[in-house]
């Protein structure tokens, strides 16, 4: 066997290894997927209820709570939907974590690789998050008082509607929007997270508290700062809730009418929260990972 075969092979072992997941991990990462998921979750919905506001009724974060509450709304309402959430966040965190890993491998822990994690961790877990955030939002969407096409129908009955309208596609309708976006905003996430850590020591990174403060902050921000994109993509998925009010089939029409009728970023502070909460599970995987 040649040098150059035992380098190759000796890559390929390295980049299984740091791909790998043992079996001490799966716990803690499933079950810091779903605590984080049960946190972000009602976020979410009151970030939903504020784009499916009319343009002439922008609420705050905390008018919509008090907006969708008087509309009859009790809290457990606030988890419409999680089932769903749930389920995907525990299956799509694996794959969504080997990405983030990949692009370690493949570029190096540098500014590439860094940056190059938002992208491969989306679209690793692409078929897992897509389908399920298209079914999400119109869970979300249909607890406001819009007389919406969809209100009155189950998740079941949501999804036997898309399968017979649009078939296997409908599910993903809005993929590409939904990858590139959060592609840009997990990219920011990662590489801010680095670039504060770095001021740690191997053994400081390995612990709770700085892991936690570094990617809370980290993708906080990055969410925050991509609410214009995020909130296209949104208006795009509940489309057919109420197509009167939201004409745009496409991400672009969709950016144009939202800079046109103003609100660009309506729900920064919702945005913002969801993606701290829901980058916990990037925190425990530093922090139990052995590799």
């Amino acid at each position: 066997m040649t040098q150059g075969t035992l380098d190759n092979t000796q890559q390929l072992n390295t980049f299984w290894r740091i791909l790998s997941i043992s079996k001490e991990e799966v716990l803690p990462e499933a079950s810091s997927a779903l605590i984080s998921d049960l946190l972000a979750y009602p976020v979410h919905t009151i970030w939903t209820a504020q784009q499916e506001s009319s343009a002439r009724q922008t609420l705050s974060f905390f008018k919509t709570c008090q907006h969708i509450k008087k509309d009859g709304m009790r809290y457990h309402d606030f988890y419409k939907g999680f089932s769903i959430s749930g389920s995907a966040a525990v299956i799509g965190i694996f794959p969504y974590l080997a990405g983030a890993k990949c692009s370690i491998a493949l570029f190096g822990d540098n500014h590439i690789g860094q940056l190059m994690q938002g992208p491969f961790s989306q679209i690793f877990a692409a078929p897992i998050n897509v389908p399920a955030m298209r079914l999400i939002e119109l869970e979300q969407a249909s607890i406001s008082s819009t007389n919406n096409l969809f209100k009155q129908l189950s998740a079941a009955n949501k999804a036997k509607k898309i399968w017979l309208n649009e078939g296997v596609c409908g599910f993903y309708r809005g993929a590409l929007p939904h990858v590139f976006i959060n592609s840009v905003s997990d990219a920011l996430g990662f590489w801010m997270r680095a670039r504060i850590l770095s001021y740690y020591t191997e053994g400081q990174k390995k612990q709770v508290m700085p892991q936690l403060l570094a990617t809370w902050f980290s993708f906080g921000t990055a969410y925050a700062a991509t609410t214009p994109f995020a909130i296209a993509e949104t208006r795009l998925r509940i489309h057919e809730i109420n197509p009167a009010a939201f004409p745009d089939k496409t991400f672009f029409s969709s950016m144009r009418t939202l800079c046109q009728r103003g609100g660009l970023f309506r729900g920064a502070l919702a945005s913002g929260l969801y993606g701290m909460v829901s980058s916990l599970p990037i925190a425990c995987e530093a922090v139990v990972s052995p590799n």
